[in-house]
């Protein structure tokens, strides 16, 4: 892909979600699992690399101490459809009796978080539970998984910015986008 055809893509996209919407439903996710979370000490493990900017934007309006780490699994890599499930980087802290919070940029099918919450609760945690900036609306989920903190709903097309990636670009932008006729 060469920069022309991203700026196309970009130009053409249909704005979905503002920024102003992202702040407020990340400002409401964190109050939340404050007000859930108040007695715990939770492990908030980013899911890389969409949910860097999830949980960059959310934690900074949380009040209730926590820790932080990551996991790097994808099922996308550059690609716009969902393959295997790859891992590339596990937590470098201990899950054992943690409360455990899996912090993804959108639930979708849903593959991805369900494997990762099983292996959370394959290494002890004492419950994980999950947090997308937004919950993509359609029939297509696995196991019936749904996210505990959910940011906003999002309609079924294919959705880039704020994280999320058009093979490989725009997870800069602070809005999100829908390709136009996906």
């Amino acid at each position: 892909m060469d920069i022309q055809h991203f700026n196309e893509v970009l130009a053409e996209a249909d704005l979905l979600i503002s920024e102003e919407q992202i702040q407020k439903a990340l400002a409401s996710m964190a109050s939340q699992i404050d007000s859930e979370l108040a007695d715990e000490y939770p492990l908030l493990l980013c899911v890389m690399n969409g949910g860097l900017m999830t949980l960059g934007h959310m934690v900074p309006n949380m009040k209730i101490p926590h820790e932080q780490d990551y996991v790097h699994a994808s099922r996308y890599g550059d690609a716009t459809t969902g393959a295997e499930l790859k891992w590339k980087a596990r937590p470098t802290v201990s899950l054992k009796d943690r409360t455990v919070i899996l912090v993804d940029d959108i639930l979708d099918v849903g593959t991805t978080l369900l494997e990762l919450k099983k292996y959370c609760e394959a290494e002890g945690a004492k419950s994980v539970k999950t947090a997308v900036l937004v919950d993509k609306q359609h029939d297509r989920r696995v196991d019936g998984i749904t996210a505990d903190y959910v940011g906003m709903p999002v309609e079924d097309r294919f959705i880039f910015g704020f994280g999320m990636d058009y093979k490989g670009a725009w997870r800069n932008l602070p809005a999100i986008y829908a390709v136009k006729g996906l």
